[in-house]
């Protein structure tokens, strides 16, 4: 079999063949989802990709994500080549969001033990964050050591950090990730979930990965903008949600911040 380098468009190809499915199943079993993060820049200013983008990020409220697990899990062999990879079902998988993957497209991502994903959605649970935002920068200080932790120890080398950072806290880091295991920190994480109750919160947003607090309410309602040639769920509140993150997220970048974040290679596989 040959492995033929994928370009950026083919990416995108495949990644809204992945979203539409993701679309279908959400109508399907009534769940809703969110464009997020730079994909939501990308349906609103866009509407589509971000020509440089290399993937695309949703959320969703916990309580519709472990319904999307569940059916993923229930249907998996009529779903094929689409593929959920998390850390329950996948022990080399080094994050605590969710990749919906087309597995015929295999990737290969920079000093990262591969665990055969494809190209891919990442799915980001929306948990409660309380509403004490100076308790959460003191619980953000330990939840982004393990983090770090659960990044070193998928890594299949150290590398050198850039001068900014302490290379020697960082390689010892590393040996202490790689000595706990992965599995180690994805556990401790998991217990963040829990830590807040929705009633009560004032923040919501993916507390097992991402730093940022967003208002509550943002999840609360949600409607539909166009991307390519379908229709996404966006949150009603979009507009508001970006500038807070971004400030004028209508306007480009510089040139030279226009190109992909992930440092990962996509195939097309021909015989």
């Amino acid at each position: 079999m040959k492995r033929i380098e994928m370009s950026i468009e083919e990416i995108h190809e495949v990644t809204l063949a992945i979203l539409k499915k993701i679309d279908a199943i959400a109508e399907e079993i009534g769940i809703r989802y969110f464009m997020a993060y730079g994909s939501l820049i990308g349906v609103v200013r866009h509407r589509g990709f971000i020509p440089w983008d290399d993937d695309l990020d949703m959320m969703m409220i916990r309580e519709d994500y472990e319904k999307f697990l569940a059916y993923f899990e229930e249907h998996e062999q009529e779903l094929v080549p689409y593929k959920i990879f998390n850390n329950r079902n996948n022990a080399g998988y080094p994050h605590m969001i969710t990749r919906v993957c087309n597995v015929e497209y295999p990737i290969e991502v920079d000093n990262e033990i591969s665990c055969g994903m494809g190209v891919f959605v990442d799915i980001y649970p929306i948990d409660p964050m309380g509403s004490d935002e100076k308790e959460w920068e003191r619980v953000m200080h330990y939840r982004q050591q393990l983090i770090a932790g659960s990044y070193y120890a998928s890594r299949i080398r150290f590398e050198k950090p850039g001068k900014s950072y302490r290379c020697l806290d960082r390689y010892l880091l590393y040996r202490y990730a790689k000595k706990r295991g992965l599995a180690y920190f994805l556990n401790k994480l998991e217990s963040y979930k829990n830590r807040y109750r929705w009633e009560d919160s004032r923040y919501a947003g993916c507390i097992v990965w991402e730093p940022e607090l967003f208002e509550k309410e943002y999840f609360e309602e949600v409607t539909r903008l166009p991307f390519c040639d379908m229709q996404v769920m966006v949150p009603k509140e979009y507009d508001r949600m970006l500038t807070t993150s971004y400030g004028d997220y209508m306007q480009l970048p510089p040139k030279e911040a226009q190109k992909p974040q992930h440092n990962y290679t996509a195939y097309r596989v021909e015989a």
